[in-house]
């Protein structure tokens, strides 16, 4: 073999060795791509995944009767490009916006839902019967309406949810442990619950009204300081 004939088979094996690496480089540059867009889309799924399990929550807890309808948005291309071979960038990302926008449309329905839900809860308990129960009762309903109020305005999770619940079942329990009062008793105890009274502003039917409830045991009468 002449030196010639020798350096161009080289030159062919060099050549040949150039493009299979450099169709090994794009293999893997696509597999990498393709990991990318998958935790991507992925990472969207999780998302909504997210909001639909808590629809379902408050649609079981509190008939939201939120349609999951739009849950599969998104998908549904993605699927078809799949199917006839390795989805492109432009298909990836077109399912991982779409998958996204229905996520906040979703999270904004479930939110609206449960405030409003939430809120109308809140507002059919019987505050009005606070002044009824003894002292240490009382702060046990204030603080589990404290909390009913607080998550009634924050974005839920299914937690959320579930501690909403307990505390809603345990306030109601607490409230209606101080019986039905007359309109008149109510008013006289959130007049104590105001502030303090001067004795003065207290009369004696006042006094009997509260010794006939037997919530007299209740009421502390202190002299002013200084």
């Amino acid at each position: 073999m002449s030196t010639a004939e020798s350096l161009l088979e080289k030159a062919r094996r060099l050549q040949s060795e150039a493009r299979r690496l450099s169709a090994d480089a794009l293999v893997e540059q696509d597999t990498n791509r393709t990991a990318r867009r998958v935790r991507e889309v992925d990472n969207s799924l999780t998302k909504l995944e997210t909001q639909v399990n808590l629809a379902r929550t408050l649609n079981a807890q509190a008939g939201a009767g939120i349609t999951l309808d739009m849950a599969s948005d998104g998908l549904e291309s993605l699927q078809k490009h799949a199917s006839t071979g390795l989805p492109s960038n432009e298909a990836f990302e077109a399912a991982r916006k779409k998958i996204e926008k229905t996520e906040t449309a979703l999270r904004q329905l479930v939110e609206s839902h449960w405030k409003t839900w939430a809120a109308q809860q809140v507002k059919a308990l019987p505050t009005n019967r606070l002044p009824g129960l003894n002292d240490s009762t009382q702060v046990k309903a204030r603080k589990s309406l404290s909390e009913l109020r607080v998550l009634a305005q924050k974005p839920p999770t299914r937690a959320d949810v579930a501690v909403f619940k307990q505390e809603h079942a345990s306030a109601s329990e607490l409230l209606a442990e101080a019986g039905e009062l007359p309109d008149e008793l109510l008013e006289l105890l959130n007049r104590f619950a105001a502030g303090p009274l001067a004795l003065r502003a207290v009369t004696d039917g006042d006094i009997a009204l509260l010794r006939q409830h037997g919530v007299d045991g209740e009421i502390e009468i202190r002299r002013k300081q200084g």
